[in-house]
């Protein structure tokens, strides 16, 4: 199918929408608009990573990170403790090596639940993060590798 020019190319076109049903009128228009908002959705989720990432970059956190803050906070500081746990070199003088794993990973898994399940957990899952929380700011100053 070779055209002599593009007038010629949009001449056709025209002619077949023409005599298109009005069926496939609706369709097409459909098509167009679908496609048309699959790309703009695509780059509105694309910039919004882009602009939540360097938000995160520069302050720790972006701007959708504060809807739920606390499952953010839960998810980082839980994350961080079973990470802590696998690379430590050292515990506190208060506690074994073996306890001071169990410390972390234990409150660990608590704080990534509560991150997971905030809204599926109700207040038993609530009021053990707080005590999870409380325990691993008591042991704050013991909190490196």
């Amino acid at each position: 199918m070779t055209h002599r020019s593009l007038n010629d190319l949009i001449a056709k076109i025209e002619d077949r929408y023409a005599r298109a049903p009005r069926w496939k009128k609706i369709y097409w228009g459909c098509w167009y608009l679908a496609s048309e908002s699959r790309r703009w959705i695509k780059r509105t989720i694309r910039l919004t990573s882009v602009r939540m990432r360097l938000q995160r970059s520069r302050r720790g956190y972006s701007s959708e990170d504060l809807w739920s803050f606390d499952t953010y906070i839960a998810g980082v500081i839980g994350h961080a403790l079973i990470q802590l746990a696998d690379t430590t070199h050292g515990y506190p003088m208060n506690m074994t090596e073996e306890e001071w794993d169990t410390f972390l990973r234990h409150h660990g898994a608590i704080l990534i639940s509560y991150s997971d399940d905030k809204f599926d957990g109700g207040g038993e899952l609530y009021d053990r993060t707080i005590t999870s929380m409380h325990a691993v700011s008591e042991m704050f100053g013991a909190l490196w590798d």
